[in-house]
């Protein structure tokens, strides 16, 4: 998901007057989400430049 979808998210649920808390609380698990995506393409990044090094070496 994207940040401009977060947005899009974050603004409907304060548009729809929902309680802050639980507007808080998605935006804190939308943010979460993008962060531990993030983590995980770097992870599979690694591991291809680690491959491919080792190729290269052999």
């Amino acid at each position: 998901m994207g940040v401009g979808e977060e947005t899009i998210i974050i603004n409907y649920l304060k548009a729809t007057g929902l309680n802050r808390a639980f507007i808080n609380f998605v935006e804190y698990q939308l943010r979460y989400k993008a962060i531990y995506i993030l983590e995980l393409k770097m992870y599979f990044l690694k591991s291809v430049l680690i491959c491919v090094n080792l190729w290269l070496i052999n």
